[in-house]
């Protein structure tokens, strides 16, 4: 029988958001449950604090994403499903429609974003005055290779 893991807020390493701004102007951001790091099979799970003005992660669906300022490819599961909920702050949810189209809903803290399998390109946006505070998390875990 395994024990649990705990991570201390002093061990989760905070980094710059990779895909806006350059050195933390988007915010920042840490993956804190990711193999080989725990040992998982299927959990993946990060924090995030995006400024005013930036998103948390670019616009994307979940199949291949290349962010070459971080000299990452991100190759998501067929199955992969993801979560954003806002601990605090304000924004805006945004997708595109079948049809190219840009549709949105306003979120808040407590607010909890679901993206299933097969979801149309999406991103969040923070659209407010402070800064968001979010977690988020995904399944199955995502293949990462480093360029």
């Amino acid at each position: 029988m395994k024990k649990p893991t705990i991570i201390k807020k002093k061990d989760i390493q905070m980094v710059p958001i990779p895909f806006g701004g350059k050195g933390g102007d988007a915010g920042m951001w840490s993956m804190v449950i990711d193999s080989p790091a725990v040992d998982t099979k299927g959990v993946l799970f990060g924090t995030a604090e995006v400024n005013p003005g930036y998103a948390a992660h670019r616009w994307h669906s979940h199949t291949i994403d290349k962010i070459d300022a971080a000299g990452l490819e991100i190759v998501y599961s067929k199955n992969f499903e993801e979560f954003y909920y806002i601990v605090s702050g304000s924004g805006v949810c945004q997708w595109e429609s079948k049809d190219g189209k840009i549709e949105e809903a306003p979120v808040t803290a407590g607010d909890v974003m679901f993206f299933p399998r097969g979801v149309m390109k999406h991103q969040l946006l923070n659209n407010g005055s402070e800064k968001i505070v979010m977690v988020w998390g995904g399944s199955p875990l995502n293949t990462i290779v480093k360029k």
